[in-house]
């Protein structure tokens, strides 16, 4: 993770790079672009 724009965009240069851009919206963060039903499944453990 990382705020620093110059990075990010050097990093991005690299064809094996996963850019994920988080978003807060009302306090709760998610990825961009990623809505509500695209989520992966999420239950707690046993």
């Amino acid at each position: 993770m990382s705020h620093a724009r110059r990075l990010i965009l050097a990093l991005q240069q690299d064809p094996e790079c996963n850019c994920i851009v988080l978003e807060k919206d009302f306090g709760q963060t998610g990825m961009l672009g990623q809505r509500m039903l695209d989520e992966p499944a999420w239950c707690w453990p046993d």
